[in-house]
């Protein structure tokens, strides 16, 4: 239940000004999260390459593969697929990336203000479309709800995100034009929606999961005959088929990488997850816990519990307080619900996280506030006390959006904080000692900062040398001297060499690594030895030259910076072991 003296005040202008002005104060520690991740790799892509493998400033998402067949910035995990794309059509995106790495940089702080302004004007675009849809009480509620939202910090906090930013906010300013052209019979205008919709595809493929709300519209709300509405429908559909055609037939996207699902290629794959990951994406939107953490199986479910609860927590509500008795309010109902869900499937297809919830977050908003405050809640003249079980679901309903969700919001920004500042000590490490050798093999840790960005990190100590992770190990690794040029590495049970979150990442589960498969490195091979459904237990090196010898710069990691690694095994069958160090980020 809603106090009256806040229902008076959530009634005035002054409330959207105030939820602004809060939704910024919200959003102030993201401001100052740094560099971090992607980050890194688009700033080389930019910048530090020969100027032949540069990417132009309109394709910093196109990683490796796509039309072009553009090469990786580095050399690619020795365990990755051979044919792994990685390329995505967002020239709009990339442009103001460009952007940022090249005026904004000095100090980062300033291209995450640049990102404040986009999440503002997201938000905007989120509060117009709720007045066009509810009464100013609900749509203030909606505005509140999706700018204090955990999900909503991602795109402020962590700049390589900006392409759901830009995405969402055209696409949400474009189905708003849809609405008001379908409602105000402008036909016109309509159109320029839907030509809203395809430019916002132009700054990211999740801009096509805003689709969903103009087929959640011609359901449930166009009133005009049905032939008409099936025909706008039609038209909608029509492109949004097209776009999906020609993306793939034009190269882009993800090919033979981890846990990125293609529902066209893998319809068995996508469906068998589809309803966990909706669990888990709904999960963030109403307790705020970050669904990047469902891809560690321990924590999946979590996120059963939490989406089962929360289903039952808004059915609950809804059949307590009957909000759905008045025929307009159950169709807005029903128009967020659909639109919210039919948005949240296409984009469970890629990693899970907040940035992913921009464009269904803004149904989810919108249904929130109706429940939180039925329209017809204000109109009889004597209104009945609402059950105790309903204000005590109602107040559960009102912690978790106002409460448990900025707490997470906060969290999640100070979190990558510490993370940002984990990664920019690793190019402070003491490599000096391996200024000589040309070949960097780093032993160990299972670290997903390592794994993923350490290359990019160091990119001005690795120029014209081979940097190779060998390991992904989650335990301590014995390594044992076959001969002075051969290695064999095996995990302590009940670990692995090679597993893990950054494994399934960068390798798709169809294409698993066999037993004797051979992988080519700069001075010999790797040979896959004991492999189970997990990952990789057993590593045999043959290299061309003797393992001790100067060429290699041994490495691992202590938790904190890279440092060289001394091999001692020298002698045939004596074994030495490398203790496990867990680095600082999540994975």
């Amino acid at each position: 239940m809603i106090p009256a003296r806040l229902l008076a005040w959530l009634g005035s202008r002054r409330a959207t000004w105030a939820a602004f002005l809060l939704i910024v104060f919200l959003s102030l520690p993201a401001l100052s999260t740094g560099v971090q991740h992607d980050d890194f790799i688009h700033q080389t892509l930019l910048h530090e390459l020969p100027s032949a493998q540069r990417r132009s400033p309109d394709e910093l998402y196109c990683f490796v593969g796509g039309p072009h067949s553009r090469p990786a910035a580095v050399a690619p995990p020795w365990w990755q697929a051979a044919d792994h794309s990685v390329c995505f059509f967002r020239p709009l995106s990339s442009l103001s990336l460009a952007i940022d790495h090249t005026l904004l940089m000095r100090p980062p702080m300033l291209a995450h203000g640049h990102a404040l302004l986009w999440f503002l004007l997201l938000c905007a675009a989120v509060y117009a479309l709720a007045r066009r849809l509810l009464p100013p009480v609900q749509a203030r509620l909606a505005l509140l709800i999706y700018g204090m939202s955990s999900f909503g910090i991602s795109g402020v906090a962590w700049l390589a995100a900006r392409h759901s930013l830009i995405s969402a906010t055209l696409a949400t300013f474009s189905v708003l034009l849809y609405v008001a052209g379908r409602a105000d019979l402008r036909p016109l205008r309509t159109t320029l929606g839907l030509l809203g919709l395809a430019l916002s595809l132009l700054a990211g493929e999740s801009a096509l999961s805003a689709f969903a709300f103009i087929a959640a519209y011609e359901f449930f709300l166009a009133k005009d005959a049905p032939q008409r509405r099936a025909a706008w429908l039609g038209l909608a559909a029509s492109g949004a088929l097209a776009y999906v055609i020609w993306y793939g037939r034009a190269g882009y996207g993800m090919k033979n990488v981890g846990p990125y699902l293609d529902p066209l290629r893998q319809p068995g794959p996508f469906l068998r997850e589809l309803p966990s990951r909706l669990l888990a994406l709904f999960s963030e939107a109403l307790f705020g816990l970050p669904s990047t953490l469902w891809h560690a199986p321990t924590y999946r479910p979590l996120y059963w519990l939490l989406g089962g609860l929360g289903l039952a927590l808004l059915v609950a509500i809804g059949f307590l307080s009957r909000v759905g008795r008045d025929p307009e309010v159950a169709r807005r109902l029903r128009f967020c619900a659909l639109g919210a869900l039919l948005a949240a499937i296409p984009m469970t297809a890629a990693v899970l996280g907040g940035r992913l919830l921009l464009i269904p977050g803004l149904g989810l908003s919108l249904l929130f506030a109706l429940l939180l405050h039925p329209p017809q809640a204000s109109e009889p003249a004597s209104p009945r006390p609402a059950p105790r079980l309903l204000r005590g679901l109602l107040v559960l309903l009102a912690g978790l959006l106002f409460v448990a969700n900025p707490v997470f919001r906060v969290a999640q920004s100070l979190s990558l904080r510490q993370i940002a500042a984990a990664e920019l000590r690793i190019p402070n490490s003491f490599l000096a000692p391996c200024d000589t050798a040309d070949h960097y093999y780093l032993l160990g840790s299972d670290d997903f900062t390592v794994a993923m960005f350490a290359p990019f990190l160091l990119h001005e100590q690795l120029r014209r040398k081979e940097w190779r992770q060998i390991t992904l190990a989650s335990s301590d690794i014995t390594i044992e001297a076959l001969s002075e040029k051969t290695l064999r590495l095996r995990s302590q049970p009940p670990g692995l060499l090679l597993g893990g979150f950054v494994y399934e990442l960068t390798r798709p589960p169809h294409l698993p690594l066999q037993p004797g498969q051979r992988v080519p490195i700069g001075l010999g091979e790797i040979h896959v030895e004991e492999v189970s459904p997990r990952g990789v237990s057993s590593l045999r090196l043959e290299l061309s030259v003797p393992h001790s010898g100067g060429s290699i710069c041994w490495l691992r990691f202590d938790g904190t910076h890279l440092s060289p690694l001394q091999i001692t095994s020298r002698n045939v069958h004596e074994k030495q072991i490398i203790p496990y160090v867990k680095g600082a980020a999540p994975f």
